[in-house]
């Protein structure tokens, strides 16, 4: 009867025992289940921050492309007020039409024009057709400044968005977005007007941060004077 007895206490045992490794073994299942939910979870919460900051980012892009051809045409933020030059929130007078019936004879290639159009970028102008070839594009960042933005503080000056159209700062970025000016002669075969006045062309370089100074967007358009 005792040997009955002892048998059964010992199974009783195993049996506890069995059940308590098992009982672990879900436990550490259940922990390793929910720690790979968690992580799914922050890396999809990570991934649409990233998707939203970059499209908080391609949004001041677009803005700033907008805002510099309105810089171009000597337009205020609205669009359609002429922002004459030397007057407050416009460009300095010499570096655009100082009043519509000026604007003819700035959109006009020639010695007037390439005063404020230099390989030095002057207020954010630059005149890509003096720069020798071997050079790095003007946007590049081995060559633009676009503080404080990261990336560069290189010599050729950028322009903050609004400056010359008094457009409103743009909420929700780490820094305004920035952009510079490139102009080139129509004719190439005549850079420099000797032969009589020349059309131009316009081409643009945005560049635009997020939330996070690290998430960037640069844009380029080009733009022809009416």
């Amino acid at each position: 009867m005792n040997s009955l007895q002892s048998s059964s206490s010992i199974d009783r045992q195993c049996q506890s025992g069995f059940v308590l490794f098992m009982t672990l073994v879900v436990l550490v299942i259940l922990t390793i289940l929910g720690l790979s939910s968690m992580q799914g979870a922050s890396l999809e919460e990570r991934m649409s921050s990233n998707l939203r900051d970059r499209s908080i980012a391609m949004q001041a892009a677009e803005l700033a492309l907008r805002d510099a051809e309105r810089d171009l045409a000597a337009l205020k933020s609205d669009g359609t007020t002429f922002c004459a030059a030397g007057t407050p929130g416009c460009r300095p007078l010499g570096a655009r039409a100082s009043n519509p019936l000026d604007w003819p004879g700035f959109w006009v290639w020639g010695p007037a024009l390439r005063l404020t159009w230099t390989p030095d970028c002057p207020l954010g102008q630059c005149d890509s057709g003096d720069m020798p070839a071997a050079n790095a594009p003007v946007w590049d960042d081995a060559q633009a400044n676009w503080f404080p933005q990261f990336g560069s503080n290189a010599g050729n000056p950028t322009v903050e968005y609004g400056t010359y159209t008094g457009a409103a700062a743009i909420p929700e970025v780490a820094a305004q977005p920035r952009y510079i000016l490139e102009i080139f002669p129509a004719n190439r075969n005549d850079p420099y007007g000797t032969g009589g006045s020349e059309s131009i062309v316009f081409r643009i370089t945005v560049r635009a941060v997020g939330k996070n100074l690290d998430t960037v967007v640069m844009l380029q358009s080009v733009s022809i004077p009416n």
